[in-house]
């Protein structure tokens, strides 16, 4: 499934709960390779007048420890760490480049985006699935929560739910502000119901493995993050289906994952085609 892993850690408060949530997932992620990837930030302005750089790139022993723990809890995983000097952000698009992982693992403070300004740009810049953890959360996860609109992400992420956790619950969200004018809201609803459910059995359950237990829930609320973060609660991991919009159009257009993730009080995995880059255009059309 995710054969090759990007455990980012900047060795700060978030790096516990890191570990943890990845950890938690661990035997279902059929890892093969686990890349511990630590930055150290350096200032441009040498760089930029051509200077040398003043130290190598070498990771604290603090780090070391997190792969040596690392190495302990997944003895039939190869566990390396990865060091690089500059900025994060283009240190993780340079090794991304190299190794072309499956899974970046990224930590995100108790509050705010994640990992504030650095950590939102990795997500917007990941190529690939990302697992973003909130600072403070801790495992066991009871289950999962999806959004399905029936977008090719939507049951790409269902089926990556439903491979990782035996508990996955399937959120339908409506507006129920947009119902046709002279419908009454429950003839609304029951159509919508109707409709989404035989939709859902001809068209999702067979393109998601084990799909047979999964059960439709329609939702009525504003927007998609809200239904999800709100039946989330403390202890459902958000899975939810990415475009895979470059971070300009994801600048530009908008992105509900970026959203979700920067609010989650749970880990949210951002399930995105490898390798897959969508400009403005293209996601405009998408939308």
């Amino acid at each position: 499934m995710y054969p090759t892993a990007v455990l980012m850690l900047a060795l700060d408060e978030r790096d516990p709960a890191v570990v943890e949530a990845f950890l938690s997932l661990a035997p279902r992620l059929g890892l093969q390779q686990v890349v511990v990837h630590h930055v150290v930030e350096r200032d441009a302005l040498p760089a930029a007048l051509g200077l040398p750089a003043a130290r190598e790139a070498t990771a604290p022993p603090e780090v070391q420890a997190r792969v040596d723990g690392l190495r302990a809890a997944l003895p039939d995983v190869e566990v390396r760490l990865h060091t690089s000097a500059g900025s994060p952000v283009e240190a993780a698009d340079a090794l991304q480049a190299e190794l072309a992982p499956d899974l970046l693992v990224l930590g995100r403070g108790a509050a705010g985006a994640a990992g504030g300004a650095a950590g939102q740009a990795l997500l917007r810049h990941a190529r690939c699935t990302t697992l973003v953890v909130p600072d403070g959360w801790r495992p066991p996860a009871r289950g999962a929560v999806v959004g399905v609109d029936f977008s090719d992400e939507a049951v790409a992420a269902l089926a990556t739910a439903a491979r990782i956790f035996d508990d996955v619950q399937c959120l339908y969200q409506y507006d129920e502000r947009v119902s046709p004018s002279g419908q009454p809201d429950g003839e609304f609803r029951a159509d919508l119901e109707r409709n989404a459910r035989a939709h859902f059995d001809a068209d999702v359950r067979p393109a998601v493995g084990g799909g047979q237990g999964l059960e439709l829930q329609l939702v009525a609320a504003h927007r998609a993050s809200e239904a999800l973060l709100t039946r989330a609660g403390a202890d459902r991991v958000v899975v939810i289906g990415s475009r895979g919009l470059s971070p300009l159009a994801a600048r530009l257009l908008g992105s509900t994952a970026e959203r979700i993730a920067a609010r989650a009080a749970v880990p949210v995995l951002v399930v995105r085609e490898k390798g897959k880059v969508m400009g403005f255009v293209e996601g405009l059309a998408h939308r």
